[in-house]
């Protein structure tokens, strides 16, 4: 974690290499909620952003992250009265990465399957800009078996992210390898910040 003021220096190679990460467009916070030193995401209804994209000056692949789930507010209950209601998960988190502005790569799962430290693999690779944060919200509702689906209240899941990891393309000579790792904690004291510009150099 890197507590303190943005923008942060990390010495890796000879070559200047800058990453960057961006709330999404409007009036929303980067801030931490219930972990101190992580930024945390919102799926709606609140101030926090619902997604970030990272991007660096040249392609990059996505190597790593930190997930920490909050909780889900998504209830599935036996009448519209909010009846026998209990609390159910769904696929929320979604990964994007781009190249050339077009979709290259896509990731949904559901953050109480997944969580802690999660390698992206093979699947962002060579990108432009990656993109962390939320599919689109499970539907609200009679559901077909009679039973009554609804998310009780804003945000209907939401989590916190760290130690985004990403390392340009193409490597350096051997050995020297650039990798920007992203610890965007301190975040939370800086709420209307929506840049975090990292340098590795």
């Amino acid at each position: 974690m890197f507590p303190g003021i943005f923008p942060r220096r990390i010495f890796a190679a000879a070559t200047l290499v800058f990453a960057a990460a961006t709330a999404d467009a409007g009036l929303f916070d980067l801030g931490f909620f219930d972990a101190p030193g992580a930024v945390h995401l919102d799926d709606g209804g609140t101030s926090f952003a619902r997604q970030i994209t990272f991007t660096m000056n040249r392609r990059f692949n996505a190597i790593a992250f930190d997930l920490i789930p909050t909780n889900f507010n998504y209830l599935i209950c036996d009448s519209e009265e909010l009846e026998g209601c209990v609390t159910e998960t769904f696929d929320n988190v979604m990964l994007q990465g781009f190249r050339n502005g077009i979709l290259v790569g896509l990731s949904i799962f559901d953050m109480s399957l997944n969580s802690g430290h999660l390698s992206f693999g093979s699947l962002l690779r060579n990108l432009d800009s990656l993109v962390i944060g939320f599919a689109p919200l499970p539907f609200e509702g009679t559901l077909p078996d009679g039973r009554f689906a609804v998310c009780i209240e804003s945000p209907c899941s939401h989590f916190n992210i760290d130690n985004i990891t990403l390392a340009a393309v193409p490597l350096p000579a051997p050995g020297l390898l650039l990798v920007a790792v992203l610890t965007i904690g301190g975040l939370g004291a800086l709420s209307r910040r929506r840049k975090i510009f990292v340098r590795v150099a």
